[in-house]
């Protein structure tokens, strides 16, 4: 497993790390772990483990795609799968990702806030101008206006995934610009720090990727998590018992890799309201307007 950030930090690699542990105990898998691995030295270690052969390695971040992609022609005998978005196998027969529908996960996470939201006016937290968080904005902005018509997601990006201090100063600008809520869609590094602004400046906040009350209990009134359990032990056992299949495969609510924690801080009586969006976006009934998420 290689990651570009430590697993004990943030939401993204701790929530992967919990399931990836999980299944290497259940499969008694020997797993080996590169943590927080520069961009720029990620080709050094995914070829010692190629020239090794080992069985599958795995990445928590689509920022090292380019590499994955090139070991992957390299080294035919290993599985390379990409826990993350990914634009290409490259027709590769060794190579796999699961990642999850972020048109849904921003819709969620955008209905939440709506129910929440007592000024009309959500702050996404945003990083850099990357398709996974142009599709969960589009998607916040039209979850938040479905449940409570009117509502407006203002954005603005941090410039990075990892600067804490620029996430809680962008947080403390929407702030000052109107927002009750936040959200902080792609900053799994950094969100905790982020709640904890939200917290310190009175406003509400919706986490991402992890149960996220421990750091801000006074301001996150839910969390929109991703369970990625079941797909490392299947691409585990698909790759060892050759049934592996090169794909990209997202995932979704009606998959139970997306759920949201109950609605707390007194707003309780909305939980029907979520439970109902929860439903539609299982049954896969939820038109989205233009934009990136709108399917032709």
């Amino acid at each position: 497993m290689i990651t570009v950030t430590p697993t004990n930090v943030g939401t993204w690699d701790p929530v992967q790390r919990q399931a990836y542990d999980k299944a290497a105990a259940a499969g008694g898998w020997n797993l080996e772990m590169a943590e927080a691995v520069p961009y720029g030295d990620a080709d050094r270690v995914l070829d010692q483990w190629g020239a090794e052969g080992v069985d599958v390695v795995f990445s928590t971040d689509n920022g090292y795609e380019q590499n994955l992609l090139a070991a992957a022609a390299k080294y035919p005998d290993t599985a390379w799968v990409m826990m993350s978005a990914l634009s290409t196998t490259n027709d590769l027969p060794n190579v796999a990702s699961y990642s999850f529908n972020w048109c849904q996960y921003g819709y969620l996470q955008g209905a939440i806030a709506g129910v929440v939201t007592a000024d009309k006016t959500v702050g996404a937290v945003g990083s850099i101008d990357i398709i996974p968080m142009q599709l969960a904005l589009a998607a916040q902005q039209a979850g938040a206006d479905a449940v409570n018509p009117g509502t407006v997601v203002i954005t603005k990006n941090t410039g990075d995934f990892i600067d804490a201090q620029k996430g809680q100063a962008v947080t403390a600008g929407l702030v000052a610009d109107g927002a009750d809520v936040i959200t902080a869609p792609v900053h799994g590094g950094i969100s905790p720090q982020i709640a904890a602004q939200a917290q310190k400046d009175g406003v509400y906040y919706i986490g991402a990727f992890a149960d996220e009350s421990a750091s801000a209990p006074e301001a996150v009134v839910s969390s929109v998590y991703v369970n990625f359990l079941e797909s490392y032990t299947e691409a585990v056992d698909s790759w060892m018992n050759g049934t592996f299949k090169p794909s990209i495969n997202i995932l979704g609510v009606e998959e139970g890799v997306i759920a949201s924690t109950p609605l707390t801080l007194g707003f309780e009586d909305k939980q029907a309201d979520i439970d109902a969006v929860t439903q539609q976006l299982a049954n896969n009934e939820v038109v989205y307007p233009e934009g990136p998420c709108k399917v032709a």
